[in-house]
């Protein structure tokens, strides 16, 4: 879950820190590669340098993260269909919600835009405007998860 993979990013991070000794922030040298400099740290999908300063710099939290959206989108994609076809929209609202939550973590702004679009469709009932949203959103998905697929990172063992 997100809230483990938090719970796990600051373990490691608290560890690295206990193991070392106090540096003043002047004196720490620099263990970032400026943004400019990352090879592919940037994807017209997504922008991995803002996930990554968002996770500071933790690489392991970033495979986890994507791993989690990669393994649980399909299902819920699923489930917002069902939801559509039943004509349930507070039950397709909640979903659209979960979504948008997942993919705002990954900086991709056509995906999140989708993701809002498709949530505020739902939230307002419309359904019309919610299937064809859910459509939009699913493109974009489909194209956020090429995109991490191929990502450095995650093509790590």
């Amino acid at each position: 879950t997100l809230v483990g993979v938090i719970e796990r990013t600051l373990t490691r991070q608290q560890g690295a820190s206990e193991n070392m000794m106090p540096v003043l922030e002047e004196e720490r040298p620099s263990t970032r590669t400026p943004k400019r400099h990352r090879k592919g740290a940037t994807t017209s999908v997504f922008d991995r340098d803002t996930i990554l300063e968002t996770l500071n710099d933790d690489h392991v939290a970033f495979k986890e993260l994507s791993e989690m959206l990669l393994a649980d989108h399909k299902p819920m994609l699923e489930a917002a269909g069902e939801a559509l076809v039943a004509g349930n929209a507070d039950e397709l609202a909640s979903i659209a919600h979960t979504l948008k939550g997942m993919v705002g973590n990954f900086a991709a702004r056509d995906a999140s835009k989708a993701a809002q679009a498709f949530y505020a469709a739902a939230h307002a009932g419309r359904m019309e405007k919610a299937a064809v949203a859910l459509k939009s959103f699913e493109r974009k998905m489909a194209e956020l998860e090429e995109a991490l697929r191929a990502d450095p990172i995650l093509a790590q063992g």
